[in-house]
């Protein structure tokens, strides 16, 4: 196959794919990813849960957010909360991005230890 007929083709598959709701949804989030618009409009929710915050953060897991609370770098109330049901044993973390970022964008040796 030429140049031509595989660039014919690949246009082809991208209208087609374009021309769905799911396709042109995905190429929004894709520009406003790319413009880094993404966190600004996503950071409107103030508490999210673990995951999405680990996400937002640019964490690989949300197992660093966990170790960040046991070692009293986050203060309860302001960079995160525990939204368990009474008389749940396990702890339901949710966490404040903007808060988080607020004190990452500190050096660390300028972070005050909550505990």
């Amino acid at each position: 196959m030429n140049e031509e007929v595989i660039t014919a083709i690949a246009k082809q598959a991208f209208w087609q794919i374009l021309n769905t709701p799911e396709g042109e949804a995905k190429l929004i989030r894709a520009i406003v990813k790319s413009l880094g618009l993404e966190k600004k409009t996503e950071q409107k929710t103030e508490w999210v849960d673990k995951d999405e915050a680990a996400r937002l953060l640019g964490f690989n897991s949300y197992r660093r957010l966990n170790y960040l609370i046991e070692k009293g770098a986050f203060t309860h109330g302001i960079h995160y909360r525990d939204v368990r049901a009474p008389g749940a044993a396990k702890a339901y973390y949710q966490y404040h991005v903007e808060n988080i970022e607020k004190l990452f964008n500190k050096p660390p040796e300028k972070r005050k230890q909550a505990r």
